[in-house]
């Protein structure tokens, strides 16, 4: 197989084509957090800060590190110097971090003022100033991997990393990504315990203090009985200093606490009390009332009038989509409107829009078997 890296004069232009994808133009900063923060914990608050910040900023924004250059204004050696050597004089390195700081963060939308919302920006924050783990669990759909990026947008994003939980079972895969959030390489070559030290140098006082894990419930093993690793991995960075450093927000579906009273009661390979007496939990009720869901809808749709926002309310109350459904219904609509060279949706349009966001659902079998018990009764 040819190089990725390199190809030999006069080769075929045709073949190989990957092997231009480390060229210097699509290569990112290539710099993780397991080495900016060992140079961060020596600079001051405001140093720390930045340097962290940017490492988020570039990964999260995919950006290449000829991309971060021109939009910080400085060069390449600038920044990998202001990263990486702590006698870098990095005045200005900070001022540039800032102003793009200063605009990215002025330009991030707001979000519907609503009970859940509430309750994750508390939770969020008692994780960050205390240092404790904390679970904020609530249904599907009602608004937790949103609003949580978004405070770790506005207040982690110089602290903590954040990552999503992977679906499968595997303790590999769940360091891997933690790894690639932290920027850390985890080539084939490397193996699970090389990565977990590099890992868990990332975290302490003066360093990285927030770690948020999305679909929490993803932590647990299918087997209640079996160990569960990921979690374990998770105790054992709050652990690692005492008082501990680091505090740690898992967002969850109400399958994790599921799991977590199943492990209480029959696995006797691992004590879920080391876990079970050190977190703290937030808990979103089981459902959402209409004031908030009326909040949401027209947040998302403030152009809609009475009767539509009381619609899509109806809609959300209806199904287990809660505020994903009506978005996702506005959306849609918006779209109908648009083919039809509207500017503006309709009553009718999203009407129609509700009908195909419902086909196939619980939802629409009832309307048909009430619709034919009706004619039945006629």
């Amino acid at each position: 197989m040819s190089s990725t890296r390199h190809a030999p004069p006069g080769a075929d232009p045709d073949a190989a084509p990957w092997r231009n994808l480390s060229a210097d133009k699509l290569r990112g900063i290539q710099i993780g957090l397991n080495i900016i923060t060992r140079v961060a914990r020596i600079r001051t608050e405001r140093e720390r800060s930045c340097m962290i910040w940017l490492h988020n900023y570039a990964r999260l924004q995919n950006l290449t590190a000829d991309a971060l250059s021109t939009e910080l204004d400085l060069s390449k050696p600038e920044i990998r110097a202001a990263l990486t050597d702590p006698d870098a004089d990095i005045a200005r390195f900070v001022r540039q971090v800032e102003g793009i700081r200063k605009t990215f963060e002025a330009a991030l939308p707001d979000l519907a003022d609503i009970e859940p919302l509430q309750i994750l920006r508390e939770g969020m924050a008692l994780a960050l100033k205390r240092k404790v783990p904390v679970e904020v669990v609530g249904p599907t759909r009602m608004g937790k991997t949103i609003p949580a990026f978004d405070w770790f947008m506005r207040h982690g994003m110089d602290r903590g990393v954040f990552f999503t939980c992977p679906p499968d079972e595997s303790e590999r895969n769940f360091i891997w990504e933690l790894a690639r959030a932290l920027g850390i390489g985890a080539g084939t070559g490397k193996k699970t315990c090389q990565i977990v030290p590099q890992i868990r140098g990332c975290f302490g006082k003066g360093m990285l203090e927030l770690i948020v894990v999305d679909e929490g419930h993803f932590l647990w093993p299918a087997d209640q009985k079996a160990k569960p690793k990921r979690l374990e991995h998770l105790r054992s960075i709050y652990d690692m200093q005492i008082p501990s450093q680091v505090g740690i927000v898992i967002l969850a579906t109400p399958q994790f606490t599921i799991s977590m009273n199943s492990a209480l009661q029959n696995n006797a390979r691992w004590a879920p009390g080391q876990w079970d007496g050190r977190v703290i939990r937030y808990h979103f009720p089981d459902t959402m009332t209409d004031a908030d869901l009326e909040a949401v809808a027209r947040h998302h749709a403030p152009e809609f009038n009475a009767g539509m926002i009381a619609a899509l309310v109806l809609q959300a109350k209806g199904s287990h989509g809660f505020c994903g459904i009506m978005v996702n219904t506005i959306i849609l609509a918006r779209e109908k409107a648009e083919l039809k060279g509207l500017t503006k949706v309709t009553p009718d349009i999203l009407l129609a829009a509700q009908k195909q966001m419902s086909a196939g659902t619980k939802i629409e079998q009832i309307a048909k078997h009430l619709a034919k018990s009706d004619r039945r009764a006629a």
